[in-house]
């Protein structure tokens, strides 16, 4: 629907249409596909029709919104790729299921409510009151009359009153709402002992026979992937631009312009001690006169370093100007008089001073010649791609034309589909994914199109193949070899901790087992289940709730372990429904169940209503070739 009509179904029943935009189905198989409704209709579900101009008109506006989105123009074949053309047909068949709906249940809204709505829309209101002539732009910005606006404004009201009808005040129980915040801020405790390898027999190298046998049985883990050999080159400000021609008075005046840029503001490890009233003040102060230092304040008034330590910063980092004024204006270890500030009065000291400095132009010398020929570059890109794609078309090579504009040639032998190198290292391509989909996609003595940057091309070309096969055990020995070994020590380690664990379930305590293997049982702090903690993977909180209190398992720990936990202490959170945050998740759960059965219900309008889609017009709507 267009814009002024999604405005114009205020509140949560809006935002349910919205949110159904792809419905149980894709685009190339719903239903029958056939030609046999109208010839300018893409759709059709029931009896309702959707017409190709309104299709198209959707379409085109989603099209506009993702281009906005995504800062420049999307092209047809990328909106295919995105899956807009699915998105679109999916919202615009669930509002005709809907639209067929109210039709057959007979639901109507009368010419005076419909106009009153209309003349009640904020979109279409100027100072409070309906304005005809926002109401005749609404209809010029969109192509369409006023009878064709207000037919598809009755429709959306009707759909509103199925809507209402199904999900009407739905809510989420509290029960609920208690339900997720256990989940999410149950606290636990577990006692916990790790076993690694100092507590099982330490594993050899296998023998050939067990090599082999593991080989054979895992060979599709060493297999090598297809590998592709492909060149590019790269236009863009930064390739193209030639720093050596910028004039020396060009990088002198951008040096002199460039204001603060190149300086270095001046820092101070600034520590203060706020008072809540002046005779306490005027104590310390008359105490540090004494002879006391500003440490003997701090332990007087029993404050931590974090309660008086601001760390090292500039001035302008400094919240309060009276304390920031006084702090830069001390001398290195002095203590200031009592500030009047502006949370309280402060005394404050400061220490390790950097003066400020500025970096002299030889040290960005060549930094700013490159902005400066990249800005003058950003000119000549368009130029210079226009010509390497007639240099392109009239069959020169990527080489020649690198050697021809003095571009940068870059060869890459050998690349796997995520970025691999045969010896495992990660290569450096520009727009990385991007780049190798394509690559993987073409093939040797094939043109391609130009993969586009933000501000120019790539062009590459493939040159080689080399497929998929498996790898002798020869080629991967030490990775056979060492994935045996890591196969063996799981085993072992899992076998002690099953051990050990019955042994704990049959009585011992886990401070007794951890005593006799020569660890040491800990207590973890208070977890919950979205805790990151490096001690606690997540594998070792997930198993501490899965049980009530007492409850013992194992799970892989940090570091080739393999921890055996007891659950010590359970502490369930108090539920409050208008504590902070609560009334907010409330609000969106309702609309997720809302919109969920909104969902289910339309799914099933479909499936009874019948769905069909003319391929023809669609394509043709779409631009596509019958193809």
């Amino acid at each position: 629907m267009l814009d002024a009509l999604r405005k114009s179904a205020a509140g949560w029943i809006a935002k349910l249409f919205i949110g159904l935009l792809v419905i149980s189905f894709a685009i190339w198989g719903i239903a029958d596909i056939f030609r046999g409704f109208g010839a300018s209709s893409v759709a059709k579900v029931g009896d309702t029709e959707i017409s190709a101009t309104y299709f198209r008109t959707t379409y085109n506006r989603e099209l506009q919104t993702l281009g906005r989105r995504a800062g420049r123009a999307i092209s047809s074949q990328e909106a295919l790729q995105h899956g807009l053309p699915a998105q679109v047909l999916g919202q615009l068949v669930s509002e005709a299921a809907l639209t067929e709906a109210a039709r057959r249940r007979g639901l109507a809204i009368s010419d005076e409510t419909l106009a009153r709505q209309i003349r009640e829309d904020p979109s279409l209101s100027v100072g409070g009151r309906f304005d005809r002539n926002a109401f005749r732009q609404l209809l010029a910005n969109n192509d369409m009359t006023e009878d064709t606006y207000i037919d598809l404004r009755r429709s959306d009201e009707l759909r509103q009153q199925i809507a209402v009808a199904i999900t009407g005040d739905i809510e989420v129980p509290e029960t609920y709402l208690e339900a997720i915040n256990t989940f999410s801020n149950e606290e636990r405790v577990i006692h916990t002992l790790a076993i690694g390898p100092g507590q099982v027999e330490a594993v050899a190298d296998p023998s050939e026979d067990e090599l082999k046998t593991y080989f054979d049985a895992h060979k599709a883990n060493f297999r090598a992937p297809e590998y592709r050999k492909f060149s590019y080159i790269v236009v863009n400000p930064e390739t193209v631009a030639r720093p050596e021609d910028v004039s020396e008075d060009d990088i002198k005046k951008l040096y002199e312009s460039a204001g603060n840029r190149f300086r270095t503001p001046e820092t101070r490890h600034v520590r203060q001690i706020v008072f809540p009233n002046q005779q306490e003040a005027d104590a310390a102060a008359a105490k540090i006169a004494g002879g006391a230092s500003f440490e003997d304040i701090v332990k007087d008034r029993k404050l931590s370093d974090a309660d008086v330590d601001l760390g090292v910063v500039t001035k302008g980092a400094l919240i309060d100007p009276a304390v920031a004024d006084a702090a830069f204006s001390l001398n290195d270890g002095a203590i200031s008089p009592v500030i009047d500030g502006r949370f309280g009065k402060v005394i404050v000291t400061v220490s390790d001073i950097t003066p400020e400095s500025v970096q002299p132009l030889a040290e960005v010398h060549d930094k700013l010649a490159q902005e400066i020929a990249e800005r003058n570059a950003s000119r000549d890109v368009l130029d210079l791609t226009n010509e390497i794609e007639d240099a392109r078309a009239g069959g020169a090579t990527l080489d020649e034309i690198a050697k021809r504009f003095k571009l940068k040639f870059v060869t890459v032998d050998a690349v796997d589909a995520t970025g691999k190198s045969p010896d495992g290292s990660d290569l450096d391509l520009p727009k990385k994914a991007e780049l190798l989909k394509l690559v993987f996609e073409s093939d040797v003595g094939i043109e391609n199109d130009p993969l586009q940057l933000p501000k120019g091309f790539i062009w590459y070309d493939v040159s080689g193949v080399t497929a998929a096969h498996d790898r002798t055990l020869d080629e991967v020995r030490d990775k056979v070899v060492a994935a045996w070994r890591k196969q063996e020590y799981d085993s072992r380690v899992t076998k002690k901790a099953e051990e050990l664990l019955a042994e704990a379930r049959g009585g011992k305590s886990l401070d007794d087992i951890a005593a006799e293997i020569g660890v040491i049982a800990v207590d973890s702090p208070p977890l919950k289940r979205q805790t990151q903690n490096p001690a606690y993977p997540q594998a070792v909180i997930a198993e501490a709730f899965n049980g009530p209190k007492g409850y013992l398992a194992s799970a892989v720990g940090s570091d080739d372990t393999r921890v055996i936990l007891q659950v010590k202490e359970v502490n369930t959170p108090v539920f409050f429904a208008q504590a902070a945050g609560v009334p907010e998740l409330k609000k969106a759960l309702d609309q997720q169940l809302q919109t969920s059965l909104m969902t289910e219900y339309v799914t099933l309008l479909q499936e009874n209503l019948g769905v069909s889609v003319n391929q023809r017009v669609l394509q043709q709507a779409l631009g596509l070739s019958q193809e």
